[in-house]
């Protein structure tokens, strides 16, 4: 059985997960896992959710559910209009071509946007560095000149120059970037996305989010399906204080 995917039907509503039950794709010769189960949360424009866990818990299992590329499992994913989604992975993807072609990625072909446009994305996300040494229409091996950190900002600035774009969908999308970037980048989604859902390790991340999905195992029972918690930034914070971030 597979997990179904629709729109939202209503414009404020970013993601609708109804009773999912989610698990590990089938694999020869290994057992599939339940990651989750008959999970529902919604999640509304002006919200932002963190996935926090362990490793191995299945926090980029349930962000790539969010995404429609892991369905094994049944329930309903509902997600705003395809267009209005923007999957982040950690390591961005990179290709031989143009400054400009990396930043307008994935509508290289289509784009209407002015060289002014592109190169104020780079300056928001602090790229501003890459206008002196190179030209938007210089072709490189981007992603062996630039390192991961720089490469996420790109991403970044992707997202700056998409205005479709509704919700964005990070997994790790920051962790090669030092916390004032981080902050940065954050502060400028926050300004121009309804929405976002994260996935990271840094107890910083909480700052910038303003709910919490907790995954946690049972120490007596690590066979049981995974414990999956939701609730507000300042409830988990107060629930949690070992894990809460101190900023």
């Amino acid at each position: 059985s597979s997990i179904a995917s629709s729109e939202t039907t209503h414009s404020e509503e970013l993601l609708c997960f109804n009773e999912v039950t989610l698990r590990t794709p089938p694999r020869a010769g290994m057992l599939q896992q339940t990651l989750c189960q008959d999970l529902s949360l919604q999640l509304n424009a002006g919200q932002s959710l963190l996935i926090i866990g362990e490793s191995g818990i299945g926090k980029s299992s349930l962000l790539r559910c969010c995404a429609g590329l892991w369905s094994d499992g049944c329930g309903e994913v509902q997600l705003c209009p395809r267009r209005g989604v923007f999957f982040m992975p950690q390591k961005p993807y990179m290709f031989l071509g143009s400054l400009k072609d990396q930043l307008l990625y994935p509508n290289v072909k289509d784009s209407l946007l002015g060289d002014a446009e592109i190169e104020h994305a780079l300056r928001q996300v602090n790229l501003h560095h890459l206008l002196e040494q190179h030209s938007l229409e210089e072709s490189k091996e981007w992603s062996s000149l630039l390192s991961l950190g720089q490469q996420q900002r790109i991403n970044f600035a992707r997202v700056l120059l998409r205005p479709d774009t509704q919700i964005a969908l990070i997994d790790e999308g920051t962790s090669a970037c030092d916390p004032g970037n981080e902050a940065l980048l954050y502060r400028l989604l926050r300004e121009r996305l309804a929405g976002y859902v994260s996935v990271g390790h840094r107890p910083s991340l909480q700052q910038f989010h303003s709910h919490v999905l907790y995954l946690h195992r049972d120490g007596d029972a690590p066979n049981e399906p995974t414990k999956i918690e939701q609730m507000t930034m300042q409830e988990f914070q107060r629930r949690y204080p070992s894990l809460a971030f101190h900023g």
